[in-house]
Protein backbone atom coordinates (compact mmCIF):
# COMPACT_ATOMS: atom_id res chain seq x y z
CA UNK A 1 0.00 0.00 0.00
CA UNK A 2 2.89 2.37 0.66
CA UNK A 3 3.79 2.06 -3.04
CA UNK A 4 0.24 3.12 -3.96
CA UNK A 5 0.42 6.12 -1.64
CA UNK A 6 3.82 7.00 -3.09
CA UNK A 7 2.34 6.98 -6.59
CA UNK A 8 -0.61 9.11 -5.48
CA UNK A 9 1.69 11.63 -3.77
CA UNK A 10 3.98 11.84 -6.80
CA UNK A 11 0.96 12.18 -9.10
CA UNK A 12 -0.15 15.16 -7.03
CA UNK A 13 3.32 16.70 -7.40
CA UNK A 14 4.19 16.09 -3.75
CA UNK A 15 7.41 14.83 -2.23
CA UNK A 16 7.01 11.44 -0.60
CA UNK A 17 6.53 10.85 2.28
CA UNK A 18 5.67 14.40 3.20
CA UNK A 19 2.04 14.86 2.27
CA UNK A 20 -0.92 14.22 0.00
CA UNK A 21 -4.48 15.43 -0.44
CA UNK A 22 -7.46 13.28 0.52
CA UNK A 23 -11.17 13.63 -0.20
CA UNK A 24 -13.53 13.70 2.77
CA UNK A 25 -17.22 12.68 2.69
CA UNK A 26 -18.25 16.31 3.32
CA UNK A 27 -16.46 17.47 0.15
CA UNK A 28 -13.40 18.81 1.97
CA UNK A 29 -9.91 18.12 0.66
CA UNK A 30 -7.32 18.52 3.43
CA UNK A 31 -3.60 18.07 2.93
CA UNK A 32 -2.31 15.32 5.22
CA UNK A 33 1.12 14.20 6.29
CA UNK A 34 1.54 10.46 5.74
CA UNK A 35 2.96 8.30 8.53
CA UNK A 36 3.71 4.98 6.83
CA UNK A 37 6.60 3.66 8.94
CA UNK A 38 7.00 2.87 12.62
CA UNK A 39 9.06 5.97 13.42
CA UNK A 40 6.66 8.46 11.80
CA UNK A 41 3.63 6.69 13.32
CA UNK A 42 5.25 6.87 16.79
CA UNK A 43 5.89 10.62 16.45
CA UNK A 44 2.61 11.48 14.74
CA UNK A 45 1.56 15.07 15.37
CA UNK A 46 3.28 15.31 18.77
CA UNK A 47 4.71 18.72 19.53
CA UNK A 48 2.79 20.61 16.83
CA UNK A 49 1.71 23.99 18.13
CA UNK A 50 -1.27 24.18 15.78
CA UNK A 51 -3.16 22.19 13.20
CA UNK A 52 -5.04 24.15 10.57
CA UNK A 53 -8.58 23.18 9.57
CA UNK A 54 -7.36 21.87 6.21
CA UNK A 55 -4.46 19.79 7.58
CA UNK A 56 -4.06 16.41 9.21
CA UNK A 57 -2.11 13.16 9.32
CA UNK A 58 -2.89 9.79 7.77
CA UNK A 59 -1.40 6.81 9.63
CA UNK A 60 -0.86 3.82 7.33
CA UNK A 61 -0.47 0.44 9.01
CA UNK A 62 1.12 -2.67 7.50
CA UNK A 63 -1.98 -4.77 8.08
CA UNK A 64 -5.58 -4.28 9.21
CA UNK A 65 -6.18 -4.68 12.93
CA UNK A 66 -6.77 -2.72 16.09
CA UNK A 67 -4.66 0.46 16.07
CA UNK A 68 -5.38 2.53 19.19
CA UNK A 69 -4.14 6.11 19.42
CA UNK A 70 -3.31 8.31 22.38
CA UNK A 71 -2.85 12.01 23.02
CA UNK A 72 0.50 11.93 24.85
CA UNK A 73 2.78 14.73 23.66
CA UNK A 74 -0.03 16.45 21.78
CA UNK A 75 -0.48 20.19 22.13
CA UNK A 76 -3.72 20.65 20.17
CA UNK A 77 -7.08 18.87 20.23
CA UNK A 78 -7.94 16.67 17.23
CA UNK A 79 -10.69 14.60 15.64
CA UNK A 80 -9.71 11.00 14.82
CA UNK A 81 -11.22 8.63 12.25
CA UNK A 82 -10.40 4.90 12.07
CA UNK A 83 -10.71 3.67 8.48
CA UNK A 84 -11.12 0.32 6.74
CA UNK A 85 -8.74 -0.51 3.86
CA UNK A 86 -11.37 0.83 1.42
CA UNK A 87 -11.61 4.16 3.29
CA UNK A 88 -14.90 3.44 5.08
CA UNK A 89 -15.11 5.17 8.46
CA UNK A 90 -15.24 2.49 11.17
CA UNK A 91 -15.06 4.68 14.30
CA UNK A 92 -14.80 8.35 15.21
CA UNK A 93 -13.60 10.34 18.21
CA UNK A 94 -14.18 14.09 18.25
CA UNK A 95 -12.24 16.93 19.90
CA UNK A 96 -9.80 14.73 21.81
CA UNK A 97 -7.84 16.90 24.20
CA UNK A 98 -4.07 16.61 24.75
CA UNK A 99 -3.08 14.34 27.62
CA UNK A 100 -1.25 16.27 30.33
CA UNK A 101 -0.33 13.27 32.50
CA UNK A 102 3.26 13.33 33.77
CA UNK A 103 3.64 9.69 32.71
CA UNK A 104 2.49 9.01 29.12
CA UNK A 105 1.42 5.52 30.20
CA UNK A 106 -1.38 7.24 32.13
CA UNK A 107 -2.87 8.64 28.91
CA UNK A 108 -5.96 6.80 27.67
CA UNK A 109 -6.02 4.83 24.42
CA UNK A 110 -8.73 5.67 21.89
CA UNK A 111 -10.10 3.26 19.31
CA UNK A 112 -8.72 0.17 21.03
CA UNK A 113 -11.83 -1.87 20.22
CA UNK A 114 -11.86 -1.02 16.51
CA UNK A 115 -10.94 -4.07 14.43
CA UNK A 116 -10.07 -4.34 10.74
CA UNK A 117 -8.62 -0.81 10.67
CA UNK A 118 -5.91 -0.12 8.06
CA UNK A 119 -5.67 3.68 8.41
CA UNK A 120 -6.16 6.29 11.12
CA UNK A 121 -6.84 9.88 10.08
CA UNK A 122 -6.19 12.76 12.48
CA UNK A 123 -7.73 16.14 11.66
CA UNK A 124 -8.11 19.48 13.42
CA UNK A 125 -10.74 19.39 16.18
CA UNK A 126 -14.16 20.10 14.70
CA UNK A 127 -13.16 19.14 11.15
CA UNK A 128 -14.82 15.71 11.26
CA UNK A 129 -17.88 16.77 13.27
CA UNK A 130 -20.35 15.90 10.51
CA UNK A 131 -18.69 12.71 9.26
CA UNK A 132 -20.38 9.45 10.14
CA UNK A 133 -19.51 5.79 10.48
CA UNK A 134 -20.04 4.12 7.09
CA UNK A 135 -19.07 7.15 5.00
CA UNK A 136 -15.89 6.98 2.90
CA UNK A 137 -12.63 8.88 2.79
CA UNK A 138 -10.85 8.70 -0.60
CA UNK A 139 -7.14 8.94 -1.37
Amino acid sequence: MADTLTAIAKGQGLTWPSCMWIDLPDGGRPRVLVAADAASRAKGLMGRLRLNYDEGMLFVFDSPGSHPMWMAGMLVPIDVLWLHSDGTILHTEYALKPCTAADPRDCPDYGAGVDNCKYVLELAAGRAAFMKIGEKVSF
